[in-house]
């Protein structure tokens, strides 16, 4: 029968008559829509079909042992310390505003087959009842100080709210094939949970005793664990998740799986890893990884991650001790920022990656303070550097000192430029220590200059090749020039040419800083002057160092960490 169609309409004081089985309904108008049968077991069981019940009913220490409420209507449903109540289904489309049960109510508690509840309150319940939801909708689902032998929700895609409070499941705690708007739960304790093909808004668990949480090919904006205590956590079979937060105690110790799911935030923000906990992310995408005031005494593995949206791709590790962090196979350069502040990092192990890249990197809260964005770039690149160094990567390694050698060279400006800029307005402390600074540091700046035109601080050989090749052009020519010698570059004659390639032909002695002058000298030792003499002293020392950057750049593959 459709719902909404009743046949009678009985009396809240008929139904607990009839309920309590103090009655009998033989020979009245409602004979075939209240009706007892026995069951297997010899218990009694009361039927109420096609009813409009008027009134809110009420059963306080009764004698009901089974009640069933086939496609019948109820305003309010009020069940107190009913010492034998063995069960409550409802089904066909049956419809109840609210039902309320206290201290004692039915052992098992069963909605079927399209019916609707708004609401159902579970108050200081002390004896553990089954609670089945099969093809039904529930607005919300309240329980405090409350304990079932096991909860499920199946087929049902319009459950509004379930909301425990001090409430304990002694056996599972199973929800499939669902939609469910908001799960709550907090201070009580379950066995396991398990969610198979849901969609929920929101999923929160806080100071809850879990011994495992699994979720399989599942939806949620939000899933939050807070100081949960708990065995096992997974994530599993293209689950989708907004933002998932874990906040574990210290003392738990956890075994916590993502893999083949997609995620918008991983956030482990303000969290204690202990040391017999494992977090593995598994060929997940996630477009943000959030690790501030973090610290790790456990293992972490990131295998195969990448972002699921890369316009909004952030990785942030804030005042973080990150411990062991095993990262493999995972490309973090398509990440657009990195977020990064006072964070260790030398733990970390590195296999088939790629770390954020040098344009990526940022403070936390939009800081743009060019000295503050310089020290933390050297913070972080210099463990970088050393990561690689550890693993025996040293071209790797050395593409971090370019980039820390970059950041020092930047912070370095930044001091220089923030002390000589208003001097006129500057204290005389800070004059003085103007000058100190640019004093002891002017001599690292150009080295760094230096270091960094020449081979890039040692990263490219080829570029140091290019340079060597020019500073020998400029200072063999600028000594020919103080020789008064021309180079005539009109070739419309051979005595021009051989003239040309004479005088070119004692370039290349220069590359050796021990040569003799007139290795060098297209004419004669003794007519050399003064001014050309100086000059090949100071070309012997740039021409020098050029060709030493180059070798250097050139064997950076021979080099070892010590």
């Amino acid at each position: 029968m459709d719902t909404g169609q009743y046949e009678q309409t009985i009396t809240a004081n008929q139904f607990e008559h009839w309920a309590n089985n103090n009655g009998d309904s033989k020979g009245t108008p409602f004979e075939t829509n209240v009706f007892y049968n026995n069951l297997d077991s010899g218990e009694r069981q009361i039927t109420f079909k096609n009813l409009k019940i008027d009134g809110d009913v009420k059963l306080f220490q009764s004698e009901t042992i089974h009640i069933v409420l086939s496609n019948c209507k109820i305003s309010h449903f009020y069940i107190e310390n009913v010492l034998n109540f063995r069960s409550l289904t409802v089904t066909d489309f049956s419809q109840i505003d609210s039902i309320a049960i206290s201290k004692k109510g039915p052992h098992l508690f069963t909605i079927l087959n399209n019916s609707k509840i708004n609401r159902i309150l579970f108050e200081n319940c002390s004896n553990a009842l089954p609670f089945i939801i099969n093809n039904s909708k529930v607005g919300i689902i309240v329980s405090n100080k409350s304990n079932f032998e096991n909860f499920e929700i199946s087929n049902s895609n319009d459950v509004g709210e379930i909301n425990f409070a001090l409430t304990v499941v002694n056996d599972f705690f199973k929800i499939i094939n669902s939609r469910i708007e908001k799960i709550v739960i907090k201070d009580g304790k379950i066995p396991d949970i398990f969610f198979d093909e849901i969609e929920s808004d929101e999923i929160r668990l806080n100071n809850y005793t879990i011994e495992s949480f699994v979720y399989v090919k599942s939806k949620c904006k939000e899933l939050v664990f807070t100081y949960v205590n708990l065995r096992r956590i997974e994530i599993l079979k293209k689950s989708i998740v907004g933002r998932l937060r874990i906040r574990l105690p210290l003392e738990t110790s956890a075994q916590i799986s993502c893999k083949a799911s997609d995620f918008d935030e991983i956030d482990l923000s303000s969290t204690v890893i202990s040391e017999f906990t494992t977090v593995q992310i598994l060929n997940c995408k996630v477009s943000q990884i959030k690790l501030i005031d973090f610290c790790n005494y456990g293992t972490i593995l990131l295998n195969n991650i990448f972002p699921k949206v890369e316009e909004e791709s952030k990785i942030y590790m804030v005042d973080s001790d990150l411990g062991k962090i095993q990262i493999i196979k995972s490309d973090l350069s398509f990440y657009r920022k990195f977020v990064y502040s006072n964070t260790k990092m030398l733990e970390l192990f590195i296999a088939g990656s790629e770390m954020p890249r040098n344009n990526t990197f940022c403070l936390p809260n939009e800081n743009n303070n060019l000295l503050e964005v310089s020290v933390q770039k050297r913070l972080a690149y210099s463990q970088f550097k050393k990561i690689y160094e550890n693993q025996g990567d040293i071209p790797g390694s050395l593409r971090y000192l370019a980039y820390e050698m970059d950041a020092y060279l930047a912070m370095l400006n930044c001091h220089y430029y923030d002390l000589t800029k208003d001097k006129n307005s500057l204290p005389l402390s800070k004059k003085i220590n103007s000058r100190i600074f640019k004093h002891k540091y002017r001599g690292e700046r150009w080295m760094l200059l230096l270091n960094k035109y020449s081979t890039n601080y040692g990263n490219d050989w080829l570029l140091g090749a290019k340079r060597t090749f020019w500073a020998v052009v400029i200072c063999y020519s600028l000594f020919c020039l103080f020789q008064g010698i021309m180079f005539n570059f009109e070739f419309n004659s051979i005595n021009n040419v051989i003239e040309f390639f004479r005088i070119v032909s004692y370039a290349p002695y220069y590359l050796n800083p021990l040569r003799d002058l007139d290795s060098v000298s297209p004419v004669d030792e003794n007519t050399i002057n003064p001014l050309a003499r100086i000059w090949d002293f100071i070309s012997r020392i740039i021409v020098a160092y050029f060709a030493y950057q180059t070798i250097q750049a050139f064997r950076k593959l021979g080099k070892s960490s010590g």
